[in-house]
């Protein structure tokens, strides 16, 4: 949203925005509560979420977490709730190249680890558990965000 509009002013500067223009803010508006009911129900459950991701991950995959033996949870703790929070903000604002620009950072970082495979699993199954938190039309929007993690973790 925030890059369309500042496309959108660019591109109206000295006259109006057309209606083609301004189609993105309709279809905005048109989905604005859905968008608020879920980033207040993702923030409301965050915490409860990344727990419920470390209690599947624990009975799937035990030592995902462990390096070394040393266990890297608060770190991937961390980096979940950074995930989160970017993946709700973008519902709410409708704007994956917000989301875009911090993955390409965290996924230079998750390689340089070597972390590609335990954050695929995680962000997989934290996906599986927001969306069932929330509505079907709640969770057709969270999809494209979390498509987009995957995408980056590759």
């Amino acid at each position: 949203m925030l890059t369309k509009l500042t496309t959108l002013a660019q591109q109206a500067d000295g006259r109006y925005a057309d209606s083609n223009q301004l189609q993105f803010l309709h279809d905005y508006f048109s989905v604005a509560s859905v968008r608020l009911s879920a980033y207040e129900k993702i923030r409301a459950a965050h915490e409860e979420i990344i727990q419920q991701v470390r209690q599947s991950v624990n009975k799937t995959h035990p030592n995902l977490f462990l390096q070394n033996s040393k266990d890297l949870w608060g770190v991937c703790h961390r980096d979940m709730s950074y995930i989160l929070r970017y993946v709700s903000t973008v519902v709410l604002i409708d704007d994956l190249e917000q989301l875009k620009t911090f993955l390409v950072w965290h996924s230079k970082i998750m390689k340089a680890f070597r972390d590609q495979y335990p954050s695929q699993i995680a962000y997989s199954l934290m996906e599986k558990i927001v969306t069932q938190l929330l509505t079907p039309e709640e969770s057709t929007l969270v999809k494209p965000a979390f498509q987009l993690v995957g995408g980056f973790l590759q």
